[in-house]
């Protein structure tokens, strides 16, 4: 594959496009056999108002890897990876609420004097 792609980095990449692959199952309703190459890139374009532009490179990543190494099951896989590479980041989030960036990040005073 890619020469500055670590084995690490492809079993994150398939673990990753896995859970994209049951999330388009889900959210489509059908059986993940069922899931297409477009419609695993569709999902991850439809929904990239959710996520941070760092989040969608590894999305988009992990779903082109994915769609190249088992390329024989997706009929479109070829259609898909251009439509991904198509696709900008720029409708992605600066700001999400959905990870740890909210938490607090000390402890409070009465806490730290008990120590």
């Amino acid at each position: 594959m890619d020469l500055t792609r670590t084995s690490k980095t492809e079993k994150e990449y398939l673990k990753r496009a896995e859970g994209l692959l049951r999330a388009t199952s889900n959210y489509f309703g059908i059986e993940i056999n069922d899931v297409t190459g477009m419609m695993l890139a569709q999902f991850i374009v439809d929904h990239r108002v959710e996520y941070t532009p760092a989040t969608f490179r590894q999305y988009k990543s992990a779903i082109k890897f994915y769609l190249k190494i088992y390329s024989h099951l997706f009929i479109d896989a070829e259609d898909a990876i251009i439509m991904l590479e198509d696709v900008s980041q720029s409708d992605c989030n600066k700001i999400t609420l959905r990870t740890s960036q909210l938490r607090r990040k000390h402890f409070k005073a009465s806490l730290f004097e008990r120590f």
